[in-house]
């Protein structure tokens, strides 16, 4: 049998992935513990509130439209001629007036859509959620979704900062942060909990993950801060443009903003459908088994996550070989991990079904379509994240028509055939129509792009 030391060697943990499987490994520790509280302190309907929040607060993708993913890409191609220096400043000769401008626009983007984020989903989640508030609603539901979009908002706003020194090949540092969030975050909100705070639970979190990012910034890039906020950065924003966003980044970033939006349906929209048509019971049972499917498939993609900047470099550089050998190594490697958490979850879920706290889940039969999903979702995440390391993306019509069908699935059959109806389509949905389309998709796109930029 494989030494736990030879099995961690084997599947190449650096420090990036490290940190990131550690706020993995701390959700699947926190996960339970976060069940339990909200299975015994909240109602069934306050759970179903709960879940819905999150679904509606993913709104945040249609106007953020991508930017994020789309610095990092872009970021790591540039810091293959810049680098940091102490306190956040850049030196890279003629190379820093053009990263400037790129991090200037970026910033300018995310406040003008934190501003309309909180003037659009704020009074829209008042409204759906009110849908269900019935004399059975006997919690604070207003005031503590109105203090979740506000905070989430200035998250929003750290944004750009954040992906731009994580595209820059500074992946340990970000992930380590979001590793301090995760346990911090989870740890306020069980404290809300159990002092009776309800729903305040949720925006206790991004409250905890706006305060940790702004003083991480502030001591450790805090030059980077100074030239961003000052009069001299608008000087810079009105020269002549190095870099100009609408053919270098717009591109990408239009196409990255269909598939997130597309994303958010394929994902997200089960919790909405079933709450609107079902009950907040059976949505709060959808909100909690997805969240620990989304689980697992984060913990796969840290592997490539972690590795992004460095693909993009590869890519470059014009290194084929590297780039390919780095690629089915990080598959492997993440699938093996994905698998074992697949199995567990179901096992769990099978072992503990006459317990009460695992009956706020969807049933065993559903969870494992839901891990089979998770599996599925993976592999087409691994081959969207290579083709959109060479700063393109094929896949906005496969992520368009998953959306269409998947959306038009969950409605005819979530509000007919309630939870099982959703997983059991998303499932055939995903075998059937987008693994085979993405493979196809790295097939053709990966011959046709290399050989164009040999």
């Amino acid at each position: 049998m494989m030494p736990l030391s030879s099995f961690i060697k084997k599947i190449s943990v650096n420090p990036a992935i490290f940190y990131a499987l550690s706020s993995r490994g701390w959700q699947l520790f926190a996960g339970p513990v976060t069940l339990f509280f909200i299975a015994h302190f909240f109602s069934a309907n306050q759970q179903g509130f709960y879940y819905t929040f999150t679904s509606i607060l993913l709104l945040q993708i249609f106007f953020e439209m991508g930017l994020s993913y789309v610095l990092i890409q872009f970021v790591s191609h540039e810091f293959a001629y810049l680098r940091w220096t102490k306190w956040g400043a850049v030196s890279g000769g003629f190379k820093i007036k053009r990263f400037k401008q790129l991090v200037l626009k970026s910033c300018h983007w995310y406040l003008v859509v934190s501003l309309l984020f909180i003037l659009f989903v704020m009074p829209a989640g008042w409204y759906f959620l009110g849908l269900k508030s019935t004399a059975e609603v006997n919690f604070s539901w207003r005031l503590p979704w109105a203090l979740l979009v506000l905070a989430t908002a200035i998250n929003l706003l750290l944004t750009p900062l954040l992906a731009i020194i994580e595209g820059s090949g500074k992946v340990q540092d970000i992930y380590r942060l979001r590793f301090a969030q995760t346990m911090l975050g989870t740890v306020i909100s069980w404290i809300v909990i159990l002092v009776g705070g309800g729903l305040y639970c949720a925006a206790s979190i991004a409250i905890a993950n706006a305060l940790l990012s702004m003083g991480w910034l502030f001591f450790k890039k805090p030059l980077l801060l100074r030239w961003v906020y000052s009069v001299t950065a608008f000087k810079i924003n009105a020269q002549h443009s190095l870099f100009c966003w609408w053919t270098e980044v717009w591109p990408m970033q239009w196409r990255i903003a269909i598939s997130w939006m597309s994303g958010y349906f394929i994902n997200q929209i089960f919790v909405p459908i079933l709450f609107l048509y079902q009950s907040p019971v059976v949505a709060g049972q959808m909100g909690m088994s997805l969240a620990i499917s989304v689980m697992i498939i984060f913990t796969g993609q840290a592997w490539l996550s972690a590795k992004a900047p460095f693909m993009g470099r590869l890519i470059a550089e014009k290194n084929w070989p590297s780039l390919d050998k780095m690629f089915f190594r990080l598959v492997w490697q993440s699938s093996v991990m994905v698998l074992l958490c697949a199995l567990g979850m179901v096992l769990v879920v099978c072992i503990g079904q006459h317990y009460v706290i695992f009956q706020r889940l969807l049933p065993p039969s559903q969870m494992a379509l839901l891990a089979a999903s998770a599996l599925l979702s993976h592999w087409i995440n691994c081959i969207a994240q290579y083709l959109r390391s060479h700063k393109r993306d094929p896949f906005m019509v496969l992520s368009v028509l998953g959306a269409v069908l998947i959306t038009g699935a969950a409605w005819y059959f979530g509000k007919s055939y309630s939870s099982y109806g959703i997983v059991a389509s998303v499932f055939c949905i995903n075998l059937c129509y987008g693994l085979p389309t993405a493979i196809w998709f790295w097939v053709k796109y990966r011959r046709v792009w290399q050989a164009k930029m040999v």
